[in-house]
């Protein structure tokens, strides 16, 4: 079964709070937190790195040797030596993480007004996918295409191809039950709303449950990585 995790970032500290964990990471991690100029960048990045570290050793009981991570030829991250898989994503003020037995994708996006946002559907996304959005509600076509948008990325984060596919080269249908690829109506897309302005998706082969949701609190999360300091 998939689980996934919340974090909203309005409940939790600077990153000063935070590094004193930072011996919890692996130098790739470490490189590109300092890497960022903005604080809330290098907070993002610290804390998506202490989330897999909270999942895979405390929720997982998974040893040090599991969970070293290797990269595609695209740049996803998958452990080396686990069967578990992961996919992590960002935007606004939430970091949510997908962890599977099979592959898995996970996106998620705060919606801001784009004033053409359907030039961007008819230039980025399949052109199916554009004829639907433009017979979708006026009042309700912005968030239709931020649902659809978190589809897509969702997908291309399970496939692990990343940039590398084009987001115009596959297309993704709706009905009455949700996102479904046109050519693979199964698996089903599993689409949600964390708040009036994040929409998320995720893809997997696995079958998601509608209470897969565990919503970190800080103090759960601190307590947590401080039992691996002291280990």
């Amino acid at each position: 079964m998939i689980q996934l995790y919340a974090i909203d970032l309005n409940n939790y500290k600077e990153i000063g709070g935070y590094t004193r964990f930072f011996s919890l990471l692996d130098e790739e991690r470490l490189l590109r937190i300092h890497s960022f100029e903005f604080e809330k960048d290098r907070l993002v990045c610290s804390l998506a790195g202490l989330l897999l570290h909270y999942i895979s050793r405390n929720c997982y009981k998974m040893s040090e040797l599991e969970t070293i991570l290797v990269y595609n030829s695209q740049g996803k991250p998958q452990f080396k030596n686990s069967p578990f898989h992961f996919s992590i994503s960002h935007s606004g003020n939430w970091l949510l993480c997908a962890w599977s037995n099979q592959l898995v994708g996970i996106d998620v996006e705060k919606v801001e007004v784009i004033p053409d946002y359907l030039d961007i559907a008819k230039q980025f996304f399949h052109p199916c996918e554009y004829e639907n959005l433009k017979q979708k509600n006026p009042a309700k076509q912005l968030q239709d295409f931020y649902k659809l948008w978190t589809a897509k990325e969702s997908y291309i984060k399970y496939s692990g191809e990343g940039l590398s596919c084009p987001l115009s080269s596959f297309f993704i249908d709706e009905d009455s039950y949700g996102f479904f690829l046109s050519e693979r109506p199964l698996p089903r897309f599993y689409s949600g709303w964390l708040d009036s302005e994040h929409p998320y998706t995720v893809y997997s082969d696995e079958q998601i449950e509608n209470d897969s949701f565990v919503f970190l609190s800080e103090s759960a999360f601190s307590s947590g990585l401080e039992e691996h300091l002291k280990q």
